[in-house]
């Protein structure tokens, strides 16, 4: 079975609010920042935003500020919400994602999370639609997910240990142009 068919999946594409999309804090890993800008051939700076780092996992631009983590970008809907930068609305109330088939991982995994090795629905509010069961994930294409996306992401960590390790060795600011481009050239590198 396709880690698109499970039934969450299908559940998910179905819904016309997508509200989920306007309040969860996406962190895609670095393949799928490389993967979606390549596909978009768009900079990475253009759909995310920086947020602070959920661990000591992000990274620096420069050596005295706190590390930073990327995150999907938001498009203000109002003065008190935002959705997703690749959320599109049509005039029917519907919304849809711009990229499906690029998705990050943990919009791919959504509802689940994985905590401490077992499949999980995730506990933070966003989806309006539904209430959530594991019973409607499939847990074999689910587990697949979040272990891509564990492996993607020591990846990342380890290629922004050594940024941040150029980082402190020069002691100069950089933007987030700078971490972007080099995080692209390092994936097109491995590839």
């Amino acid at each position: 079975m396709s880690t698109e068919a499970h039934l969450a999946a299908i559940l998910w594409q179905h819904c016309a609010a997508k509200h989920c999309c306007c309040v969860r804090t996406v962190l895609p890993t670095g393949a799928d920042i490389w993967r979606i800008a390549t596909a978009l051939r768009a900079p990475p700076e253009s759909f995310l935003r920086l947020v602070p780092a959920p661990s000591s996992h992000g990274f620096a631009l420069d050596h005295a500020q706190p590390l930073v983590y990327p995150a999907l970008a938001r498009r203000a809907l109002s003065s008190r919400s935002a959705q997703c930068v690749f959320l599109l609305q049509f005039g029917d109330q519907a919304s849809r994602c711009g990229i499906h088939s690029l998705r990050p991982l943990p919009c791919q995994s959504f509802p689940a999370v994985g905590v401490a090795g077992q499949i999980e629905v995730d506990a933070a509010p966003g989806c309006t639609c539904r209430s959530w069961s594991v019973a409607e994930i499939d847990r074999e294409a689910v587990s697949a997910l979040l272990q891509q996306e564990a492996g993607e992401r020591e990846r990342y960590h380890e290629v922004m240990r050594a940024w941040n390790t150029a980082v402190a060795l020069t002691k100069r600011r950089y933007t987030f142009s700078n971490v972007c481009q080099y995080l692209l050239e390092v994936y097109e590198a491995a590839r």
